[in-house]
Formats: C-alpha cells, sequence, structure tokens
C-alpha cells in the first residue's frame, strides 16, 4: 500500500455501505489505475455499442477520417448484456466500474498472485460478485472466457515509457497488437478497447486489424499521464 495520504475517493466511487478507506492500491495503481469517473465514461461508451436505439456515442475518430462516424449496434453473444473480459485488472480500477455500470459478467483478469488478492477484496468490499476473478495470463486463458468485450490497458513500461516515440506494448512477450488481432480473427470478441499512452504505435495496430472500424478518445492529465482510449469493433 503507498504510504502518502491519498485521496481514495479520486480513485474509487464514493458509495453507500462502501468504506473506501478500506479499498487497496499498490504504488503502481497511482500513476496507471482509472479513476473511477473517467472509468464510468469508458463503461457507458461500451455500453452504447450495444444498446439498440441507444444514445450516440460522444466520440469522434481522430486518426484518420475525421468527424464523426455512425456506430453500428452491436449484438452480444450470450445475452441481453454483453460479456467483458478485463484483461489486465490490477486492483480493479476498471472492472469496478463494470459492474456498477451494469455488465453482468465481468471477466477480471491478473497476473500476479498479491495484486489479485487486492482485486477480490476491493470487490468484496464494494459487495460485488468475485468468482469470475481469474489469476492467470490473459494469453494464456482468453481462449477459455465467453466474451464480447475485452478491455486491455498493458503496462506502458514504466516513467521512461514518453521518451519513446512510437511504442509497442506487451502483455508478457506477447504483442497487444498479436493479442488483438486473434480476438478478432478468432470472432473472440466483437469490441476491443485499449488504453494506451499517447505516444502508443496505433499505425501497427491498424495496419495488423485491416479495419477502418475504430474510434480515439483522447483523455489530457499532463504530459506523462495523457492517454487515448481506442474501441475496435468487428460486424461480422
Amino acid at each position: 500500500m503507498p504510504s502518502e495520504n491519498l485521496n481514495l475517493s479520486y480513485y474509487f466511487q464514493p458509495m453507500d455501505r462502501v468504506d473506501v478507506n478500506q479499498l487497496q492500491l499498490t504504488d503502481v495503481s497511482l500513476y496507471s489505475m482509472t479513476p473511477w469517473k473517467e472509468a464510468n465514461f469508458v463503461s457507458r461508451t461500451i455500453l452504447n455499442f450495444y444498446k439498440k436505439n441507444g444514445e450516440s456515442h460522444p466520440l469522434k475518430n481522430e486518426a484518420e477520417h475525421g468527424g464523426s462516424l455512425t456506430i453500428p449496434y452491436l449484438r452480444p453473444k450470450y445475452g441481453d448484456i454483453p460479456i467483458i473480459t478485463d484483461a489486465t485488472s490490477h486492483v480493479g480500477g476498471n472492472t469496478l466500474s463494470f459492474h456498477l455500470s451494469g455488465f453482468k459478467t465481468v471477466h477480471s483478469v491478473e497476473i500476479d498472485p498479491q495484486i489479485c488478492q487486492m482485486l477480490i477484496h476491493n470487490l468484496q468490499t464494494y459487495h460485488l460478485p468475485t468468482e469470475h476473478v481469474h489469476y492467470g495470463d490473459y494469453v494464456a486463458i482468453c481462449r477459455d472466457l465467453r466474451q464480447d468485450v475485452v478491455f486491455l490497458d498493458p503496462p506502458w513500461g514504466g516513467p521512461d515509457y514518453i521518451n519513446n516515440p512510437c511504442l509497442d506494448l506487451y502483455l508478457g512477450t506477447t504483442n497487444i497488437v498479436e493479442v488483438c488481432a486473434d480476438l478478432m480473427s478468432q470472432h473472440r470478441a466483437s469490441l476491443i478497447v485499449l488504453k494506451v499512452p499517447i505516444n502508443y504505435n496505433f499505425s501497427c495496430l491498424l495496419n495488423k486489424l485491416n479495419t477502418q472500424n475504430f474510434l480515439t478518445h483522447k483523455v489530457y492529465r499532463g504530459t506523462h499521464h495523457s492517454y487515448n482510449i481506442i474501441f475496435c469493433w468487428s460486424c461480422d
């Protein structure tokens, strides 16, 4: 746990019957965790992809097309509400938001055993289910999960990441481009959502996926903390 006196309500959504002071963070969480208000924006936007006649997306395609895109209605495979996987859950910033925003099934994958226990603790503090928490490597277990949406927030490589003008990101030794390409080509997800730094090698991802079905949303929090949310979808 970080030793400094933190405003935990910046990271975790305050709720009745939830003592945010009991929630657990790591030092890495302080700069990598998605604060709850930003996480809720991502959750709502994902759900809009699966809302027939839902509200329009407040996003623009800023990478190539410019202007607004018409977002198709994506149909969940396994029910009325899409099943989502948080492939890099850490202590649960986005996982908690997915649960609280209305997803019925949230797979939460964490590769570090100690952090996985912190994730379970945080879910229990919010009185949320833990049966879909998976300790392990997402690359190894993704084929075993039923999922419509995959959210990926891969490691950025520490504070020096900003010095790389064209940054590639990995889960272990696997480039996330390969992870996304496998998910799309094998129809293991209809929507992939990536949280990546502003210097991420975006062109490599688009070339590999060979798609124009994407949106980007920039979140500005200073040079070292700004990031992009990328939404890529398949209409097959």
